[in-house]
């Protein structure tokens, strides 16, 4: 995967990541510039977590995330397509 995708994902998460480990904050961020390895660094460093748990709760707040997109762009696709019906 492309690294500025993996960067912008994990960025696009900020708010899950500090509401799932509290004492990251926007400076910490800043200063991880969105790559992975030094978020979960910082986490396992603040934490004592895993380092395979905080990847897997990683995966899992992206997976949801795109979930939640995936939801809103089917939801903006039947709302093009119900505007076109009344333009019929």
């Amino acid at each position: 995967m492309d690294m500025n995708i993996i960067k912008g994902n994990l960025m696009n998460l900020k708010g899950a990541i500090q509401e799932k480990w509290g004492q990251i904050t926007d400076q910490d961020f800043e200063k991880m510039k969105g790559e992975k390895d030094k978020i979960v660094g910082f986490i396992q460093e603040k934490y004592g977590e895993a380092k395979e748990s905080i990847e897997e709760t990683l995966r899992n707040l992206m997976d949801k995330a795109k979930e939640k997109k995936d939801d809103f762009m089917d939801d903006e696709d039947e709302d093009d397509f119900m505007d076109d019906e009344d333009n019929v």
